[in-house]
């Protein structure tokens, strides 16, 4: 399956979701628990996209997604931490 979309609209695309991510690290760094679903949901659909490159990039694959556990760990177990940063 293809998208046909011009340079603008993935511009615009990456553009927002660029900003996105970027809020949910300053989430995630105040101690916020937006910031902490933001990283978690960012993660989980990183991991699963490469899923889809397994076949070509098997070892990248792993490494890419034994990653993302890890952060998703790390948010999950210790992302409150950083709530004393704000007090």
């Amino acid at each position: 399956m293809t998208v046909d979309a011009g340079y603008a609209a993935w511009g615009t695309a990456l553009l927002v979701l660029g900003a996105a991510l970027l809020a949910g690290a300053y989430g995630v760094l105040t101690g916020y628990g937006w910031g902490r679903t933001i990283g978690v949901l960012s993660a989980s659909v990183n991991a699963l996209v490469n899923m889809g490159f397994v076949a070509a990039y098997p070892f990248w694959t792993f490494l890419a997604v034994s990653f993302d556990i890890i952060a998703i760990y790390a948010l999950v177990v210790h992302g409150g931490a950083a709530k004393t940063l704000r007090t």
